[in-house]
């Protein structure tokens, strides 16, 4: 059975926002199209993730040294990347890109 529904955006806070878009996930997470690659699948990620990397970013809720640690982990932590301010969303939306690039 498909469910419809329709949501004033305007009326929306970001917590209400967050509450609505972690349930439709949870809702669909095993309705995938057939056929969809990992990296569109990791893609369609992105704009999620930098949405909540902001809120966790803004409540200070990830450990800097934890955050320090993964780019390390993950190289990002030389070149441009190496100059920024550590970040959630610098870590995991470029950890997140880059599996996308390296995506078979």
């Amino acid at each position: 059975m498909t469910e419809t529904a329709t949501v004033q955006i305007d009326d929306l806070t970001a917590l209400d926002a967050l509450d609505l878009t972690a349930d439709v996930l949870e809702q669909t997470k095993y309705n995938l199209p057939a056929g969809v690659s990992r990296t569109e699948q990791l893609l369609a990620i992105g704009p999620l993730l930098r949405e909540l990397c902001y809120h966790l970013d803004r409540l200070d809720a990830l450990p800097v040294a934890g955050l320090e640690a993964f780019r390390e982990a993950v190289g990002l932590n030389t070149g441009v990347l190496g100059l920024m301010p550590v970040s959630a969303e610098l870590v995991l939306t470029c950890a997140l890109q880059q599996a996308a690039d390296t995506s078979h």
